[in-house]
């Protein structure tokens, strides 16, 4: 939520769409094989329009649901939901409880050996995006790549790929006038918001370059300049609720996560950008735990996700908590609770051991 937005929308409900780890949206998979992003016309068939295949859809769902009772809810697997599993398992040493060779496989079927990219159904959507209607943040193609190479890192399969193409693909999305990067490869004719750099393309693609270079020395200008980039998104003298953290973007028009700016996650995405550069002491971090003390809810002991969020009991709070304790430990803040914190987040499980 930018400047120009927060004073209308300090009376907003907003629909909560928290970032989760796994994707689990029903998508309409595109019927093209043409994976060419430099084509910005990506449609969904040559044969059919939009309100035609919506309304094939529409009739197929009443069939089913008169033959069932119910409708049927169908996931597809994506490369985002990957990665955080993997990261997920790895944490907790069950790497061997899987079939790596099969997820190797997996990831390599959207490859891109020619232009260093991967790209599935979701990656397809956000190529496809018309902004002139309501936005959903999909993974980017940038994203969805440094997902990939960094579940390949993860298994030990990092040489399937074309290194040295794959760091071309992710420098080619760099916006060196701004200092962040972009979801996709800057080329002229784009809309505006495809050429808007955000701190989470910034994040994945600075982690997986930092995992794919030699080293930063041949980079150092770009390294510098997402430093900068990073630091000019961090609030000052806007609201004393909410300075001290990140926006997402500098696009006061574009709200390019799906939770209204500033929040925890923007506000992580920033500082852990820096912290791979051992540059998170840039900031001004007073004024970021500033932010915290006031994402603080003392009456029910816990960490707010956004001071936007009402009610503020919900559940994008569970993780905020978590990014909360992360960077709390990053940047040294003195009067985290981390026992409250850890039970905050244990309470919160469900009947499975896992996160409402």
């Amino acid at each position: 939520m930018k400047l120009n937005q927060i004073n209308n929308s300090l009376n907003y409900l907003p629909a909560i769409l928290i970032i989760a780890l796994f994707s689990l949206s029903m998508i309409l998979p595109l019927s093209s094989e043409n994976t060419d992003f430099q084509q910005s016309n990506i449609r969904l068939s040559a044969e059919k329009s939009n309100s035609e295949i919506l309304q094939d859809i529409l009739i197929a769902k009443i069939n089913e649901y008169e033959e069932q009772d119910y409708f049927t809810q169908y996931h597809y697997p994506s490369i985002q939901a990957t990665y955080y599993a993997l990261y997920i398992l790895d944490a907790l040493d069950s790497l061997d409880d899987i079939n790596q060779f099969s997820l190797r496989d997996f990831l390599m079927e959207s490859y891109d050996n020619s232009s260093g990219f991967f790209l599935d159904q979701f990656a397809k959507r956000y190529l496809d995006t018309d902004f002139c209607i309501k936005y959903y943040p999909l993974s980017s193609l940038l994203l969805t790549t440094c997902y990939a190479v960094l579940s390949l890192e993860i298994i030990n399969f990092t040489n399937a790929i074309n290194i040295q193409t794959t760091i071309d693909f992710i420098l080619s999305c760099y916006d060196s006038n701004t200092g962040g990067f972009c979801g996709r490869p800057i080329e002229t004719g784009l809309h505006e918001y495809f050429l808007t750099p955000t701190l989470d393309n910034t994040y994945f693609a600075v982690a997986t370059l930092e995992l794919l270079l030699d080293s930063w020395n041949e980079f150092s200008d770009l390294k510098n300049e997402v430093i900068a980039f990073v630091n000019g998104l961090q609030l000052d003298n806007v609201y004393s609720f909410i300075d001290g953290s990140f926006y997402n973007d500098e696009n006061s028009e574009f709200e390019s996560l799906s939770c209204d700016e500033p929040n925890i996650l923007s506000s992580y995405y920033g500082i852990k950008t820096l912290e791979i550069f051992d540059m998170e002491d840039s900031i001004r971090i007073d004024d970021f735990h500033m932010f915290l003390d006031n994402l603080y809810d003392d009456q029910n002991k816990f960490y707010r996700y956004s001071n936007f969020f009402v009610p503020y009991n919900n559940f994008a709070n569970v993780p905020g908590n978590a990014l909360v304790l992360e960077l709390a430990n990053i940047t040294q803040y003195p009067t985290i609770n981390e026992t409250m914190v850890l039970d905050f987040l244990m309470e919160n499980r469900n009947e499975l051991g896992l996160w409402k």
